[in-house]
C-alpha cells in the first residue's frame, strides 16, 4: 500500500510540473528556473526506478530515437563550426529536443484526461499572457499615447517569447479552444469560458498581427476539421474560417496594415515602389542559398550563421521598412528566417534528413491515429518553420519540443497499450 500511494504521489507531482510548464510556456517567466526544475526533475524520475521497463520503452520508441539521432548530429556540427561559443549556445539551447522527448519516452501514455489537463492550462497560460500583454501597452499608452504599443512587435512584451513566436503560440491556444468549445464534455459553463478566451485569443492575435499565422492558422484548423468531421462539414467549416479571417483583416487596423504592406512588398519584389524594397527575407533566402550551395551536405556548422550570412548581407545596398523606420541587412544579425533553411545551412543534408524525418514520422502517426490536434500542431508548426528559424531560439525549441514529446513520443503503439496497473504507476486517476 505504501508503495502504490508513493507511485500515486509520483504521478501527481508529474502532472504539477507538466500543468505548470504547460501555463508558463506562453510567458516563461524566471525561465531558468522553471526549465531546470523539470529537467532535474525528468532526470529525477527517469533513474530512480524501474531502469530496466524504461529502457525497454525508450529502446522501442522510434521516434525517441530519431530525436536522439537529430541532436547528435547538432552537436557534431559544433565541432566543425568556426564559432564553436556561438556552436555550444545553440546546442544548449536545444537540449529540450532531446530531454522532453526522453521524459515522455520513458513513461507510459498519459491517459487521455491527464493531456486535456496539459491543453488546458496551455490555454489558460495563453489567455493570461495576451491579457497582461494588452494590459502592458495600455499602461505604456497613457503615458506616451501612441496607439503603436498595441500593434506588432511593441505588443510582445516577454523578452523570452518574440511576436513571431507568440503568434504562433497563440495559434496553437486558438485550435485547442476550438476543441473544445466542440467537445461534448465540455460543460455548458466551460463552454463559455472557453467562449470568451476564444476571443481574447483571437483579437490579441490580430493585434499582433503576425502575418504567417494568418495563413498558418486558417490552415491548421481546415486539417483539424479535415480530420475529425465529414467532407460536407469540413466544406462549411472552411467557408468560415476563410470569412472570418478577411472580417478580421477588414475589422483591425493592424491586419489591415500588415496586408497593405504585404501588396506593397509583392509590387517590389522585382524593382524599387513607393520608395518600398521588398521583405528582407527574400534577400536573407538568396544569400543563405549562396552559403548552402558551397556547404551542401554537412553545412557550415551549428552556431555559425553571423559569421557565414553577416559577409554576404555588407554586399546589399537594399533599403527595407520594418514598420517604424528604414534599415540594411548589414545592420543586424539576421538568422535564414527559415527553419528548413537555417537547418542545411548549419547542419547540412544531413541534419535537414533528420528535421524531416521526425516531422514525417510524427505526421503518419497522426495519419494513423486520425489525431486533429496532432496534425493541426504539425501543419502550424511547419507553416511556422517556413518564416522563422523557429529552433534557433529558446521560445521555439521549448514549445516545439514539449508538445511533440506529449504528442508523439509518448504514444507508442509498437509496445501496445499500456496496463491499468502502468496507468496508475505513471499517472494519476485524477489531477
Amino acid at each position: 500500500m505504501k508503495v502504490f500511494l508513493n507511485q500515486r504521489l509520483g504521478g501527481r507531482i508529474m502532472m504539477f510540473f507538466l500543468l505548470a510548464f504547460a501555463f508558463f510556456l506562453p510567458t516563461q517567466w524566471v525561465f531558468i528556473p522553471i526549465t531546470m526544475a523539470i529537467i532535474l526533475f525528468w532526470l529525477f524520475w527517469f533513474l530512480s526506478e524501474k531502469h530496466l521497463e524504461r529502457a525497454k520503452l525508450l529502446l522501442s520508441n522510434k521516434l525517441f530515437w530519431l530525436f536522439v539521432t537529430y541532436y547528435i548530429w547538432l552537436g557534431v556540427a559544433v565541432i566543425y563550426s568556426p564559432d564553436r561559443e556561438e556552436g555550444i549556445r545553440e546546442y544548449v539551447v536545444q537540449m529540450t529536443m532531446l530531454l522532453w522527448p526522453l521524459a515522455a519516452g520513458a513513461i507510459y501514455p498519459l491517459l487521455v484526461k491527464n493531456l486535456n489537463f496539459i491543453f488546458r492550462a496551455f490555454i489558460i497560460g495563453s489567455v493570461f499572457s495576451s491579457v497582461l500583454c494588452i494590459i502592458l501597452s495600455w499602461i505604456q499608452y497613457a503615458e506616451i499615447q501612441d496607439s503603436s504599443v498595441f500593434f506588432y512587435s511593441k505588443l510582445a512584451h516577454w523578452e523570452m517569447v518574440p511576436m513571431h513566436y507568440h503568434g504562433m503560440y497563440v495559434s496553437f491556444a486558438i485550435i485547442l479552444t476550438l476543441r473544445e468549445l466542440f467537445s461534448k464534455a465540455t460543460t455548458f459553463v466551460g463552454k463559455i469560458l472557453f467562449g470568451i478566451g476564444l476571443i481574447i485569443l483571437i483579437l490579441f492575435l490580430g493585434m499582433l498581427s503576425v502575418r504567417i499565422q494568418f495563413i498558418a492558422l486558417p490552415i491548421s484548423l481546415i486539417a483539424f476539421a479535415a480530420m475529425s468531421m465529414p467532407w460536407r462539414k469540413l466544406l462549411l467549416w472552411s467557408v468560415s474560417i476563410i470569412i472570418g479571417v478577411v472580417v478580421l483583416v477588414s475589422v483591425l487596423e493592424g491586419p489591415k496594415r500588415r496586408v497593405q504592406e504585404t501588396l506593397d512588398e509583392l509590387a517590389s519584389i522585382e524593382e524599387v515602389v513607393n520608395n518600398k524594397q521588398t521583405n528582407h527575407r527574400v534577400f536573407i533566402w538568396k544569400y543563405g542559398w549562396e552559403v548552402i550551395s558551397e556547404n551542401p551536405w554537412l553545412g557550415t556548422g551549428t552556431g555559425s550563421t553571423d559569421i557565414t550570412l553577416k559577409p554576404k548581407f555588407e554586399e546589399s545596398t537594399a533599403i527595407f521598412w520594418n514598420g517604424y523606420q528604414p534599415y540594411r541587412l548589414d545592420e543586424f544579425d539576421y538568422n535564414y528566417h527559415n527553419q528548413f533553411l537555417q537547418t542545411i545551412g548549419n547542419q547540412g543534408i544531413i541534419g535537414l534528413v533528420f528535421l524531416f524525418a521526425i516531422l514525417v514520422f510524427a505526421f503518419v502517426q497522426a495519419i494513423k491515429f486520425k489525431d486533429a490536434v496532432g496534425i493541426a500542431f504539425l501543419v502550424l508548426v511547419f507553416i511556422s518553420f517556413l518564416t522563422e528559424s523557429m529552433l534557433l531560439r529558446q521560445a521555439g525549441v521549448l514549445f516545439f519540443s514539449f508538445f511533440m514529446s506529449f504528442l508523439f513520443v509518448n504514444r507508442r503503439s509498437d509496445v501496445g497499450q499500456p496496463t491499468k496497473e502502468h496507468e496508475k504507476e505513471d499517472t494519476p486517476v485524477s489531477f
